[in-house]
């Protein structure tokens, strides 16, 4: 067991990497064609539109700004969002309502998204939001039948929303014990920004454990669950709270600009009242208990506030730090399925994950040693030259007319622009052990 695990930190020989097939500095392009989306004036609203060749296919996105829901509510927003994606209205119940999306749609569903602007880091927009796609001899129809949503969404037939409640509810606890590094890094990110606390609310350990309280008391919470989804369905639905976006070629964007009215017309227009997100109040060092026998294992804070000093330099340390350090000490010698990084370039937050974890110890001495890693880094060029390609990489990775369109999307929303991801793009190519090390003093 010692010489295998002294071999395991023995690092490769630089004759034995030679040996593998790789890219070089110069094999990469110093300017990316980064997509960005156009804001557009469309039947009175501003849409974010991406004019891409989509096969003929239009990826719709509606959005509604959630500061108009009231934060006690929020933990309920996710299991609000599969009700109405299943539920169908007054003309159609829910069999009706499946075969018409099944026929018209090629898929329709929710996401729910925070976003923080660079240019305003103290402000943060909380997002719900409808995707839909669909073939051009069914935009019509597909569009009729979102409004028909906003303006007589039905959640008359309890029997259905009971099975739906109690089968999420199943899924929350299934993904609980196979992937239940989100609730930690969840609630990590909850102490950091007004962003962390929005997703900790509807998506982390306090919507699960509404959603677990809400099916465990079914009978007695029924009447008051069914009266809040209308309440939440009346606040958000309405033009004040709109977003949208669409990516499409351009005959489909003439067509939507034509009928995407409808949208709008089914939308409420009463003035929203708007809620600020409260400080959660959270132990600073909390733990987890499931009957599942792996862990995952989370620890952050912030590095950069508001993101200053964040540059392409650090994408490159952040490469090192997830695919060798982390990788080598806490999955190879640790014995966990994984470990990686999740950093807000915005916010400047940042937190290690570990992955069905069997050595806790080892790996919260790993996280604190990390600081020590990177204020001695000083490593070959070869090595250099691999991180630098794998960032690369990262930063523009090849995706679908669709990934193209909602990452313009995000960003555009983030206040992220082309000259801002160039700019990171040069920084990464450009990086040396020197620029690495700069960064320990913040860790």
């Amino acid at each position: 067991t010692e010489e295998l695990m002294k071999q395991q930190q023995e690092p490769n020989s630089m004759e034995q990497l030679a040996l593998l097939p790789q890219l070089t500095l110069s094999d990469l392009t110093p300017k990316a064609d980064f997509h960005t989306v156009m804001p557009t004036e469309m039947f009175g609203r501003q849409v974010l539109v991406s004019e891409l060749t989509t096969n003929h296919i239009s990826y719709i996105d509606v959005g509604f700004d959630l500061t108009c829901i009231p934060p006690e509510l929020l933990p309920l927003l996710d299991i609000f969002g599969c009700i109405i994606t299943e539920i169908g209205t007054e003309r159609l119940n829910y069999q009706k309502f499946a075969k018409e999306i099944a026929t018209c749609t090629g898929s329709f569903s929710h996401s729910l998204t925070t976003y923080t602007n660079r240019h305003h880091p103290e402000t943060t927009q909380p997002v719900f939001w409808l995707h839909l796609k669909c073939l051009p001899d069914y935009l019509e129809q597909a569009l009729q039948l979102l409004a028909e949503i906003f303006t007589s969404v039905s959640f008359a037939d309890r029997a259905r929303i009971r099975e739906i409640v109690g089968r999420e509810f199943a899924w929350a606890e299934h993904s609980v014990q196979s992937e239940g590094y989100s609730l930690p890094a969840t609630r990590v990110f909850a102490h950091l920004s007004a962003a962390g606390r929005y997703s900790e609310m509807f998506s982390g350990v306090t919507s699960y454990q509404t959603t677990k309280d809400l099916a465990l008391n079914y009978d007695q919470e029924e009447e008051r669950f069914l009266v809040t989804l209308s309440k939440m369905a009346k606040l958000l639905f309405n033009k004040k709270n709109l977003l949208l976006s669409i990516t499409a070629d351009n005959r489909e964007l003439d067509t939507f600009s034509t009928l995407g009215s409808c949208i709008v017309d089914g939308l409420g227009d009463a003035q929203p009242e708007n809620f600020v997100m409260p400080e959660l109040q959270f132990a600073d060092h909390e733990a987890f208990i499931t009957s599942a026998e792996v862990v995952f294992a989370v620890q952050g804070g912030n590095l950069l506030k508001n993101g200053t000093g964040y540059n392409g330099h650090f994408e490159v340390l952040k490469t090192y730090l997830a695919r060798d350090y982390l990788w080598n000490s806490v999955r190879q010698m640790g014995g966990a399925y994984g470990c990686f990084i999740q950093f807000g370039q915005t916010s400047g937050n940042l937190a290690y994950i570990s992955y069905r974890d069997p050595q806790v110890k080892k790996t919260y001495d790993a996280y604190n040693d990390v600081p020590s890693i990177v204020e001695r880094l000083d490593l070959p060029q070869k090595i250099m030259e691999q991180l630098i390609i794998g960032t690369y990489g990262k930063f523009d990775p090849l995706q679908s007319p669709a990934g193209k369109g909602a990452t313009a999307r995000n960003d555009y929303l983030n206040g992220i622009d082309v000259e801002f991801k160039q700019q990171r793009l040069a920084e990464i190519i450009a990086t040396s052990s020197a620029d690495l090390r700069s960064f320990a003093p913040a860790f």
